[in-house]
């Protein structure tokens, strides 16, 4: 039986198929009297998300909502962009990453370098990154081995 957490995302990604728009993350919040359901999705490339885009996502996840009855409480639905600090989780979020700066932090010590690394995705493939740190080392991680990547954004 699925939770409302993976109805609800499977909402989101079946509300995304045949657009440019990418579901990045989800987030689920139980208050006491009803839930807040986030939802994070960008624009493939470089434009971003609009306002727009998100207020006709948002409308229409509210309608699936209340077609399929999956929540039984009162709620609220926030759809936005992740922000330049966005999470990098799956695969596809490395290949959207691809060529730029980014912060990583890796279960354990890499090729004698510290658990977090800034620096540069080269190459994505087959659940690994190759990865130029800023001192220039060539590194492939594997992507399970990846606790936590975001952009480095330089000021």
């Amino acid at each position: 039986m699925d939770t409302i957490y993976e109805k609800v995302k499977k909402s989101v990604e079946d509300l995304l198929i045949g657009t440019d728009i990418g579901f990045v993350d989800l987030q689920i919040i139980s208050l006491h009297n009803k839930s807040e359901i986030k939802v994070f999705v960008d624009k493939r490339g470089d434009t971003g998300i609009t306002l727009d885009v998100c207020a006709k996502i948002n409308r229409q996840l509210g309608d699936i909502i209340e077609e399929e009855g999956i929540f039984l409480q009162k709620y609220i639905i926030e759809v936005s962009s992740p922000g330049l600090d966005r999470p990098l989780k799956k695969e596809s979020d490395f290949i959207w990453a691809l060529g730029r700066r980014v912060k990583i932090v890796t279960r354990v010590p890499v090729v004698g370098k510290d658990k977090t690394l800034v620096g540069t995705i080269k190459v994505v493939k087959n659940g690994c990154i190759d990865f130029l740190t800023e001192d220039d080392v060539k590194i492939n991680i594997a992507i399970e081995d990846i606790i936590k990547a975001k952009l480095e954004v330089r000021w």
